[in-house]
This record gives structure tokens, sequence and C-alpha cells, in this order.
């Protein structure tokens, strides 16, 4: 469990720069997929429910000036940082996990990825209602 700090900058406006904190590094990646969903929410408030696909989701950081986070290193007692390339490989990590998919070479061999839905409590859990998008997992909320 290693406390992780995620940096957020919208746009080259220092004053746009934010952060949250995380006890753990699966909770603020597990973050930056909820600040993503509040976003497509915003944006599609009619939709009752709304599925993106990871390329979408990776996209979404790119366009960030800054997005990174700070990961805690009990041994040193500081916190190291971990950058944009960092995250978006957590989240494929973390979505490839709720996939159901173990390996690489099960990505590529199953013709149908199981999405993750999000409930009440935003515990995720597997539905097989939605094929994969082009470029790997689709998430549904």
């Amino acid at each position: 469990m290693s406390h992780t700090i995620l940096l957020l900058q919208p746009c080259a406006d220092p004053n746009s720069r934010t952060y949250c904190d995380y006890e753990t590094v699966s909770e603020a990646i597990e973050g930056v997929c909820r600040i993503y969903e509040e976003e497509l929410r915003r944006h599609n408030p009619t939709l009752p429910t709304i599925t993106y696909d990871v390329s979408q989701l990776f996209d979404y950081i790119d366009q960030f000036t800054d997005f990174c986070c700070l990961v805690h290193q009990p041994s040193t007692n500081t916190y190291a940082p971990q950058t944009k390339i960092w995250v978006k490989e957590k989240v494929y990590q973390l979505l490839k996990r709720a996939a159901g998919i173990s390996s690489e070479q099960d990505l590529y061999r199953r013709e149908e990825c199981m999405p993750t839905t999000r409930g009440a409590g935003d515990r995720a859990r597997n539905q097989s209602t939605d094929r994969k998008g082009q470029g790997g997992q689709r998430r549904t909320m």
C-alpha cells in the first residue's frame, strides 16, 4: 500500500493545477477512470449508459498539460514521480484485469471482452454484453 498523489494540469494556465490523493496506486488508477467517467457524464447527461474504449481514455489523458503521479516509497520515505506513460500503463493493466484478460496473447485471441460496469457502491463487476473496440477494452458505466 503506497500512498499516491495524482497531479493534474488540464491546460497551460498554472492556476488549473490540482491534485487528488489516494491510499494506494490501485485506488489512484481507479480514480483516473472515475475522473474520465465524470467528464463523459457531464458531456452526455441524458445517456443512461456510457461506454468508452481504452484509446479514448488515453486520448483524454494526453490532452492534459501535466498528468502524473507521486508514489510513496516506504523504504526511503520519499515520493517517486511517475509519468503520464506510467499512468496509462497502469490504466491499461486495470482495464485488462477488469475484462478478464490475463495475458497479451489472450487479448488478441478473444473475440469479446468483458467491460467493467459501474454500479451502486462504485464496485466494478464484469458484464459480457459489449464487444471490445479497435485497440482494446471497452468500459461501460
